[in-house]
Formats: C-alpha cells, sequence, structure tokens
C-alpha cells in the first residue's frame, strides 16, 4: 500500500487524549522571536473552549504559543502571555467551509498580523514585546477534549514575520521552513486523515 499525500487530505482534529496529532519528534522547533503559521480549517461544530494548535516548552507546562478560544473570545498565547485578538479574528471567522487564515507575530514589535480575505489585519500585544518561545518543544494540533472541532488544512510555519505582499502572493503549495503539511513532519492518529478532492492544493 501507498501512503496517499497529506496534501490530498484534511485532518480531524483530535477530540481526546487517545489521539494526539502532532509533529514528528524528528523536526524540531527552533527558538523563535518571530514565526508566521497558515492553516485552513472548517468548523462542524462549536464549543465554548477550543484549541486550535498549540505549541508546550519544553521539560514544562507552559505554553509557548498556541490559538485558541476562552470565554468565547479568540486568544493567542506567546510565551505564557495571553493576547485577546478579538479585534482581528473572531469565532464567527470559522463556519463549515474551508477558508485560509495566515497569523504572524514578531517579539521586536510585540505585534499579531492576521491575513484573511485578502485584507491585513494588525493588532498590538505589548505584553507578547520582547519574548522569545524557548525550541525543542512539543507542537500540536488540537487540545483533548478543547481541541476546534473540524478539520484543518496545509499547515505550514515560518521562522519570520510575512509582509503584506508576502501574504498576499503566498500561494497554497508554498513550502513551511519548519513545518510543513507532509507526512514527514506529523504523527496523524489512525482514522483521522480525509482524502477530499475539494481542498485547495
Amino acid at each position: 500500500m501507498v501512503a496517499v499525500a497529506l496534501r490530498n487530505q484534511k485532518v480531524a482534529l483530535p477530540q481526546n487524549s487517545g489521539k494526539i496529532l502532532k509533529v514528528s519528534s524528528q523536526v524540531s522547533i527552533p527558538t523563535l522571536q518571530q514565526f508566521t503559521v497558515c492553516f485552513e480549517v472548517a468548523r462542524t461544530n462549536q464549543k465554548k473552549g477550543e484549541t486550535i494548535f498549540l505549541y508546550t516548552d519544553p521539560g514544562a507546562n507552559t505554553f509557548g504559543f498556541g490559538l485558541s478560544t476562552s470565554s468565547n473570545v479568540m486568544v493567542m498565547t506567546i510565551d505564557g502571555q495571553e493576547c485577546a485578538i478579538s479585534p482581528i479574528l473572531t469565532e464567527a471567522d470559522f463556519t463549515a467551509v474551508m477558508k485560509p487564515f495566515c497569523l504572524s507575530w514578531s517579539s521586536l514589535s510585540g505585534t499579531l498580523n492576521l491575513y484573511f480575505d485578502n485584507n491585513l489585519r494588525v493588532l498590538s500585544c505589548s505584553a507578547s514585546t520582547g519574548k522569545v518561545i524557548t525550541g525543542g518543544g512539543t507542537f500540536q494540533l488540537g487540545h483533548n477534549s478543547l481541541s476546534f472541532d473540524g478539520f484543518i488544512y496545509n499547515f505550514r510555519m515560518w521562522n519570520y514575520t510575512m509582509s503584506k505582499a508576502e501574504f498576499s502572493s503566498l500561494t497554497c503549495d508554498v513550502t513551511g521552513n519548519v513545518i510543513d503539511w507532509d507526512n514527514a513532519f506529523w504523527d496523524i492518529p489512525a482514522g483521522l486523515a480525509h482524502t477530499d478532492s475539494t481542498l485547495s492544493c
């Protein structure tokens, strides 16, 4: 049997601790002072608490960075600091239709950028200024019972902040230089990957 390329598959976010969708231990997450993540998601059900992705520092239970909701407010966590980002991203932006999102962060400015629907939305998160995300930790999609309920596709990550011009010219097949949407980067539990002919790539 030949494994289906992940490029042709979306993945259901796991809803229990028995299944963890994470980046392979063969992939090393570097220390980060800036990053860009791009992904596509489609919601199947809305919950009060949801986690789309989460990076945990090595040897600690602290969250290096992640995107989640808390009391119906979208939150971006950076080195343990929570930044409410509802001015640029809300739960209503996630629908049953697969849509692409890109988020970037810079330690130098403490700025979060969201590129969505061909628009760049900018938010200052002063609490994240000067923060450093320690490398060598664990990166996962979803988080047990608090997982976002839906599908994710083409999750990629870069170790730099993209400009509006770079966002607007980014195509679905550009490779992430830290994490890419390829089987070599991920440990995916059985039954979570679904082939879908309507995916963007």
